[in-house]
């Protein structure tokens, strides 16, 4: 009995920790090059503590033969399509046999979703049917991150430069025989005298 209680302790602490976790609701939008606006696809709940996220709800677009190309993002206001931040991909991205995934670009100290990525990639017919079980509905993932940094340049020394604030420029390297020629010059020479002794 007194074992079991630190882990239930433990357990207690870990829930109440999980469900203090805030979250928060996104709707990503898709938008056909030739449509005059945008259009909800889905609405993702998501944790920029934990970086976990669901689907809420998942509306495949319905797009006719002359719309090739569809913007998927979302409206960082909304009805203010200057504020638009997303992606440009093909229509049939959104036909059947096709995997998709949306990535939510967090910014590096804030909550808020400063870019949306979309990717799609084809996936064979018999794996299709697999994933889908069989009924062919469509199914989004949802990706969260947030920006890495990026490699920052080693430097050991500062740059030094002359009177007139320029940087001086370096002599362009001497070939062997610039600089060894006196070896040369010293071999020939005992070459020469010792050749005549017999």
């Amino acid at each position: 009995m007194f074992l079991q209680l630190p882990f239930l302790l433990l357990a207690t602490l870990v829930e109440l920790t999980i469900a203090a976790t805030p979250t928060r609701t996104l709707s990503v939008h898709q938008w056909p090059l030739g449509a005059p606006s945008p259009t909800p696809l889905l609405n993702v709940v998501y944790s920029p503590t934990t970086l976990n996220a669901t689907v809420e709800s998942y509306r495949p677009p319905r797009l006719s033969k002359n719309h090739q190309l569809v913007r998927v993002g979302h409206l960082s206001e909304p009805r203010n399509f200057e504020s638009w931040t997303g992606v440009l991909t093909k229509a049939e991205a959104f036909e059947e046999g096709y995997t998709q995934q949306v990535e939510l670009l967090l910014g590096e100290h804030g909550d808020d979703v400063i870019h949306v990525g979309f990717r799609a990639g084809r996936i064979p017919s018999e794996l299709w049917k697999r994933k889908t079980n069989g009924k062919g509905a469509q199914s989004i993932e949802v990706k969260v991150t947030r920006p890495k940094k990026g490699p920052v340049p080693e430097l050991d020394r500062p740059i030094v430069v002359n009177a007139e604030g320029k940087v001086p420029e370096t002599e362009p390297e001497k070939t062997m025989l610039q600089r060894y020629w006196w070896v040369f010059l010293g071999a020939a020479v005992i070459a020469l005298v010792g050749s005549g002794e017999k």
